[in-house]
């Protein structure tokens, strides 16, 4: 490993601390308290707010640091790991909306979807965002 290499891994690691932490506070949430205290989250996550840093390299960052994070945590899903990023975002001053979404399969069933934006563009769950339609603007 390079020294360069080895820079960036000290630099990652307080993020990938926090991600890990907030991710498996966030899933507890989820579990134990999925109407009252999920429900505020969800909520609250849920709404454009103004933010005086437009995205960043530093949410590029913390998308990272949740996405890594969320390969050590059992049962992290969309919405936990979109939870997780806009709490990160939150505390670094960068607006971000937590959107949830749904799509009709074919077999008539339908599928929900969670992922967080910034300035409008999906940062976690971009790539399966796409095909969902956000439940609410």
């Amino acid at each position: 490993m390079t020294g360069a290499g080895l820079a960036r891994r000290v630099e990652q690691a307080p993020r990938i601390a926090e991600a890990a932490a907030l991710l498996a506070a966030t899933r507890l949430l989820l579990v134990l308290s999925p109407r009252v205290g999920a429900g505020r989250l969800i909520g609250r996550a849920g709404r454009p707010c103004s933010s005086s840093a437009a995205a960043s390299p530093n949410a590029a960052k913390v998308a990272r640091a949740v996405q890594r994070a969320a390969c050590w945590i059992v049962g992290s899903t969309c919405l936990n790991q979109a939870l997780t990023g806009w709490l990160m975002l939150k505390r670094r001053g960068i607006a971000s909306v937590v959107r949830v979404g749904a799509r009709r399969e074919s077999a008539g069933g339908m599928s929900m979807h969670a992922w967080l934006e910034v300035g409008g563009q999906p940062l976690i769950g971009r790539e399966e965002a796409s095909g969902f339609v956000p439940l609410s603007r």
